[in-house]
């Protein structure tokens, strides 16, 4: 709570961007590394923030519902990605892979950035918490 929730977001979009980004880059094992370091940053900056933010953007009587459909989302994103990374690389090479991977997160972080405002942290009334 010590942080705005939306910019911590924005923030690790950008993380993001920039590490996937870096791959199409880097030519040593190195720089490899280093991309998977500032990645997995980021990821441990956003992880632990969506579940917080969809339930308190959810309706109290909702929250399970609101969860799974995120998860389901994510879910359907990591089975649809692979494949489709797949095809970009084999169609158009590696650096476009990682040129769209940047695009991708950068416009991730752009919708954070344009909601974040909504994402702040607000206590729950204590009759709404005991249902």
């Amino acid at each position: 709570t010590r942080f705005h929730r939306g910019n911590v977001l924005v923030v690790a979009g950008v993380v993001t961007a920039i590490g996937f980004g870096a791959i199409g880059l880097a030519t040593s094992v190195w720089q490899f590394m280093l991309t998977v370091v500032v990645w997995t940053i980021a990821e441990m900056m956003h992880a632990p923030l969506v579940s917080a933010v969809v339930t308190d953007l959810a309706p109290t009587e909702l929250r399970a519902r609101y969860l799974g459909v995120a998860s389901t989302c994510f879910s359907g994103a990591m089975m649809i990605g692979a494949p489709l990374g797949g095809m970009v690389l084999e169609r158009l090479g590696g650096h476009q892979v990682w040129v769209a991977s940047f695009a991708v997160a950068m416009f991730g972080a752009l919708l954070f950035f344009a909601v974040r405002q909504r994402l702040a942290v607000k206590p729950r009334a204590a009759s709404q918490d005991q249902t």
